[in-house]
């Protein structure tokens, strides 16, 4: 065929000329499935030079060649489809295939099927001409049968890097049931096409369910669908702790993160985020629940699922369903045949007719029938026995789809089968080989057990040697006693049908059988920790401990600090989570509290951090380890009790909604909060969202609530029941904004992926694809009729959308800032307002926005809402404002302390419902402001002084705790709201209280104090120098400033324009000022005010910095997680050290070291060379901390309370 001098440009031209000569010049069919092949196999990396009219001959000679060596029927759906075939010409590629399949008498689906078969076998040809006088190459199958291995060859070379493939490979000797397989490949494909979500495959266990999931998606149309094909088994007893390290290793093959969950629906929404908008099949094999399938089916909307299952009632109400019944009887006379070789039909076709259609006792009923032959019995002889052994139970036996018989029917075959292995099995060294069959019972569901495991456990129990066991794992497989011999494993594995027998059979002796096995492997000290056990039993031991009855020893084992680093190294954090479903059904001890925080030990791998992490949640449990613990990088020094929670949020209220007298609040807690309005009460508190919850919404009639946030995901719930009904996924970012259409039938979406999404409530779908706006989305509103979507985001412009069609229809600039609150006030007005403080009026005519009133606020507006006649808008200056028309009507205050209004919403009765920073939902009605639900206070801020001892804590309520070292703690009141900052140094303490006031305080004169910033809405951060003579602040109107103490004189400002300043550092001696910058920079200046470097940082906006004591170098911590290190006289980066996820909170120099804290609740120590040291995790997240150089010490403040960590002394870490 001349493929070294082919080029795509000559492929392309021949095709061309051989549609043209038949009147055809559009693609086809055929010219994907060729011209891919081309550019993949032939093209990769080589250039190949346009072919001479005698190649460009030669090539249309070799294509019609090709044609002419296809079979007749092939050559017939070849020529239709790509029109060379006078007699069948038609216009349309459908209408070709819809004659054909007239003529064939046959459905569509079959014809597309059988013209792709023919066209993968058409690229084939083209791709392997036959040599001059070589016999033309035939397919040997017919073309509804599965793909040849040569078109499949021709598959795999032209995409060797496109497809990813991990389903098991198939059964040798497999049994051909091609109706059932074409039916459910249709399905398959069917299913794909019509994007619906699942297929199942559902029939009694041993049906060959499995078998047939496993063709399909071997079928290479099918694979050729796919992008991704997956594979995963649940089984029998699946706890969600299983399914989580199922998803996560689906991840891990996927080339993405293990994710840092213990929940399997949020496990299941990580999986979908990995998948994204490939198209993927994902096969979830034995499915027994409902609960073990749901969280395989979030997200990932071009994701098939394809579900095995014996219970039809796990599959969702929309899949589509193929129930797999018994084997025709020819069909169970070839699997018989298939281990009895030569056996006449006659003697097969009794036998076939007993077996009832069931694969598995076929499987079962045939080995033993075969050793019966292979030991002297006469074919008629073992036949007829086998079939009087299996009608003792009388003709109800042949029933297979009675659950209780059929156990009876494989219960006669596996009997037959331990008989026969007493009786006509002989192993040197062995004995009771019916009994070692039964000890396979204790092996949990689905799960391999490595041989070397069995052999190391009956050499101990029982004599045996371990050639004897793997002979004996032979034996058991030729018998298809169990369901796979393992071999790149080097293990077995059980069908849980037989292994749900042997427990039958085995009974109350089971527990005397976990213990043989955990005798064969116990360390003479009796401790676990003492000995490296194989993996599986590591995997596995709280599951034998348990069954065996050692309570104690579970208990004791798993409350082993070590015992636990090591199995986490070794099996990783997540298979924390089975043993924790184990430990909670027996205790309330340690060792559940320790394996319940394995979600703490994701990404960890050094054993002496894992012991530093573990040593944390037990001391917070109230339990105390007395486990060596030298060699630990951070150790656990002291902690204060997490706070009591009260009904409400945990730091700010966010997003809410109300509707019939239902309110639905979103919090920075992460937390979705159901309540009544008119009691005020709790209906439902429910977790599913990670990070903030920045959206809410609700339907008319309050039944249903939408959600959305920091995860991306958008989450319906019963409001009713608190129960999530569905899940949405097509953001990528952080989503803003949730709006109802009027009749709850639609939800808009808007999100920081600049995406504007419309879903179907009822059918849970998109309805149509996004709309993109240039910049990200804070705000959508729908009109009254539902035909308009009105967008603000962060630019100067309101949008409107064609709600149909998602065309932007009009655009206009009405602020001088990003647009975060819009809202419908009429069918044709709507009102928005910006960061700019500004409120803006609009008429929209004809589909146009016409820009009309603008009233000017004094602080930035978070949040508008209307119903009837009532606007309300909310601003960061903690006002709520109601508007009749274009006039404002009222201006309430909320309480002092209270910060922003991050959202309101307005009642059917026109109360307003305040979603405020402090914690607190307020409503205001009849103009009187009420507390619905009080916020919880926690611990904003942390300072240590390190001259005096002291660690100073300011919480929400304007309360400064100094807990100092000998004494009791001392409690100050600092102005009102959060605490936004701390600093401590010589006598003296400073904080930024909510109400934008820097309050300074003696710690020796209890009659001293000053306050500054007195005129500012808000101060962000203070630092105090180090001798106590000066202190620094930052606030909202971008300016630094710096006084003198004790006097309070100012002794220089400047006005940075760099964004908001979240924190300040002074050198040792006060020489130097570094901030960092919301810019994404940090700044330098010296003791007199002047600009020394503006320095930038890596990772977007900076968040924290610290200075060496001698100033010479800079770290700044960015909002992103990444730590840069500079030099402050050349401005010149020295290190970057990445690692942390989320913003970085504290930074700290100590010998050549570097500590750090982020949000994700890590504490980390850093080397001299930027080597990571240490590590410790205190929580899953937090909100502060502090570092005390002299003493050696890290606060962190999260919401399970205060902990206070040593750093470590040496620079390496220990056990890695």
């Amino acid at each position: 065929m001349m493929a070294g001098t082919l080029s795509e440009e000559l492929v392309q031209r021949n095709l061309q000329r051989l549609r043209k000569s038949h009147g055809l010049g559009r693609p086809t069919v055929l010219r994907a499935v060729i011209d891919e092949p081309f550019r993949q196999l032939l093209c990769r990396g080589r250039e190949y030079p346009p072919g001479s009219q005698a190649q460009i001959a030669a090539m249309t000679k070799t294509i019609t060649a090709a044609i002419d060596r296809l079979t007749p029927a092939e050559r017939r759906y070849v020529l239709v489809d790509f029109n060379l075939d006078k007699a069948h010409s038609y216009p349309t590629l459908t209408e070709r295939q819809s004659s054909l399949a007239m003529l064939e008498k046959c459905n569509l689906k079959t014809v597309r099927r059988r013209s792709a078969a023919a066209m993968q076998t058409l690229a084939f040809q083209l791709l392997n001409p036959p040599s001059s006088g070589a016999v033309a190459l035939r397919r040997t199958v017919a073309p509804d049968s599965r793909v040849p291995a040569a078109a499949d060859a021709v598959r795999e070379a032209a995409q060797p890097n496109a497809f990813r493939f991990f389903a098991p490979p198939l059964e040798p000797g497999l049994i051909d049931r091609t109706d059932e397989y074409n039916q459910f490949r249709g399905l398959v494909l069917g299913a794909h096409l019509g994007r619906t979500p699942v297929a199942a495959i559902a029939g009694p266990g041993g049906f060959g369910k499995t078998t047939l999931a496993s063709q399909v998606a071997h079928d290479v149309a099918v694979r050729e669908s796919f992008e991704i094909v997956l594979w995963v088994e649940t089984g029998h007893g699946c706890t969600p702790a299983r399914v989580v390290e199922l998803i996560s290793d689906i991840c891990v093959h996927l080339g993405a993160d293990r994710p840092a969950l213990a929940d399997p629906t949020q496990a299941g929404l990580h999986l979908a985020r990995v998948i994204g908008d490939r198209t993927t099949m994902l096969v979830v094999d034995n499915v027994w629940s409902a609960n073990d399938l749901a969280p395989f089916l979030l997200g990932a909307p071009n994701c098939l699922r394809v579900v095995t299952t014996r219970n039809v009632g796990v599959c969702p109400s929309e899949a589509l369903l193929f129930r797999l019944g018994t084997m025709t009887a020819h069909e169970t006379q070839e699997l018989l045949r298939r281990n009895l070789p030569g056996a006449a039909t006659d003697h097969l076709s009794p036998l076939s007719e007993l077996c009832g259609g069931w694969p598995l006792l076929a499987t079962v009923v045939s080995a033993a029938v075969g050793h019966d032959i292979r030991s002297g019995a006469t074919v008629s002889t073992a036949v007829a026995a086998a079939a009087n052994m299996i009608q003792v139970d009388g003709p109800v036996a042949f029933d297979v789809w009675d659950t209780d018989h059929r156990r009876n029917a494989i219960g006669h075959a596996i009997s037959a089968s331990l008989r026969n292995l007493d009786e006509h099995v002989t192993i040197p060294g062995t004995s009771r080989l019916r009994d070692r069959y039964l000890d396979l019972c204790v092996v949990p569901a689905s799960t391999p057990i490595p041989i070397p495991v069995l052999a190391r456990w009956w050499a101990t129990a029982h004599g045996w040697t371990t050639s004897a066991t793997r002979r004996f794992c032979r034996i058991l497989a030729d018998r298809s006693m169990i369901s796979a011999h393992l071999a790149d494993q080097d293990a077995i594995i059980l069908h849980d049908v037989f292994g749900a027998y042997l427990r039958h059979l085995v009974g109350d002796d089971q527990p005397s059988i976990h213990r043989s096995l955990l005798d064969a492997f116990r360390p003479k000290t009796e401790r676990w920790a003492d000995t490296e056990t194989p993996e599986y039993l590591c995997r596995t031991l709280a599951y034998h401990l348990d069954q065996a009855g050692l309570e104690g020893e579970l208990a004791d084992t798993f409350s082993s600090l070590a015992f636990l680093a090591d199995k986490v190294v070794r099996c990783g954090y997540q298979s924390l989570a089975s043993d924790h479903q184990i430990l909670s059904r027996r205790s309330a001890g340690p060792a559940v509290h320790l394996t319940g925080a394995g979600f703490l030990l994701h990404g960890m791998s050094s054993r002496s951090d894992i012991v530093s992490t573990l040593h944390v949640v037990a001391a917070r449990a109230g339990y105390a380890s007395d486990e060596e613990c030298s060699d630990l990088g951070f150790k656990l020094h002291d902690l204060t009790p997490a706070v009591e929670e009260s009904t409400g949020h945990i730091g700010a209220v966010v997003s809410v909604a109300a509707s019939a007298n239902v309110v639905v609040s979103g919090g920075e807690d992460g937390a979705v909060r159901v309540w009544d309005e008119l009691r005020g009460t709790l209906l439902h508190k429910s977790i599913g969202h990670t990070g903030w919850i920045h959206a809410t919404a609700i339907t008319p009639d309050s039944s249903i609530a939408a959600t959305g946030g920091d995860d991306g995901e958008i989450r319906l719930w019963n409001t009713a029941s608190g129960t999530i009904t569905a899940i949405f996924v097509g953001h990528t970012q952080r989503i803003r904004t949730l709006a109802f259409t009027d009749d709850g039938t639609l939800l808009i979406s808007g999100a920081e992926d600049g995406l504007v999404c419309v879903w179907d409530i009822r059918q849970q779908t998109m309805v149509r694809s996004p709309t993109s706006i240039p910049v990200p989305v804070w705000s959508v509103a729908i009109s009254p009729d539902s035909t308009l979507i009105a967008v603000g985001g962060e630019d100067e412009y309101v949008r409107l959308i064609d709600a149909h069609d998602g065309a932007i229809v009009s655009e206009s600039v009405g602020h001088r800032d990003w647009v975060r609150a819009i809202t419908f006030t009429g069918p044709d007005t709507l009102v928005s307002g910006s960061g700019d403080g500004s409120i803006r009026w609009w008429t929209v005519s004809d589909r146009r926005l016409t820009p009309t009133k603008r009233i000017q606020l004094p602080d930035r507006v978070r949040a508008v809402a209307h119903h009837r006649s009532v606007l309300a808008v909310g601003a960061e200056d903690a006002h709520i404002r109601i508007f009749h028309g274009e006039d404002c009507i009222a201006d309430i205050p909320m309480p002092n302390g209270v910060d922003w209004i991050r959202s309101i919403a307005v009642t059917e009765t026109g109360a307003v419902i305040a979603a405020c920073e402090d914690g607190a939902i307020r409503k205001l009605a009849h103009g009187s402001l009420t507390t619905v639900a009080p916020g919880t206070n926690t611990v904003w801020s942390v300072a240590h002084n390190s001259a005096r001892g002291h660690t100073l804590l300011g919480d929400g309520a304007g309360i400064v705790t100094v807990l100092q070292d000998e004494g009791l703690p001392a409690d100050y009141r600092v102005g009102a709201g959060r605490l936004w900052s701390l600093a401590s140094a010589a006598g003296y303490f400073a904080a930024a209280s909510g109400d934008g006031t820097l309050h300074i305080r003696s710690v020796t004169d209890s009659d001293w104090s000053l306050r500054l910033n007195a005129e500012q809405r808000r101060t962000w951060a203070v630092v105090l120098a180090e001798n106590g003579q000066r202190v620094a602040a930052s606030s909202d109107d971008g300016h630094v400033r710096v006084w003198h103490l004790p006097s309070g004189e100012l002794e220089w400002q400047v006005r940075t324009n760099a964004g908001r300043i979240r924190c300040l550092a002074f050198n040792t001696d006060g020489s130097l000022l570094a901030a960092a910058c919301g810019d994404g920079s940090a700044r330098l200046w010296n003791s007199a005010g002047h600009l020394q470097r503006v320095i930038p940082a890596a990772g977007g906006w900076s968040r924290t910095v610290a200075l060496t004591p001698d100033g010479t170098r800079l770290a700044i911590g960015s909002g992103t997680g990444t730590i840069t290190i500079r030099d402050t006289t050349t401005g010149e980066a020295t290190s970057e050290l990445s690692g942390h996820t989320g913003r970085v909170l504290l930074l700290g120099f100590l010998d050549n070291h570097l500590v750090s804290v982020a949000a994700n609740g890590t504490a980390r120590w850093w080397g001299p060379t930027g080597d990571l040291a240490a590590e410790v995790r205190v929580d899953a997240s937090c909100q502060a901390a502090g570092f005390d150089p002299a003493r050696r010490r890290v606060t962190i403040a999260g919401a399970t309370g205060v902990t206070v960590l040593t750093v470590p002394r040496h620079s390496s870490r220990i056990g890695a």
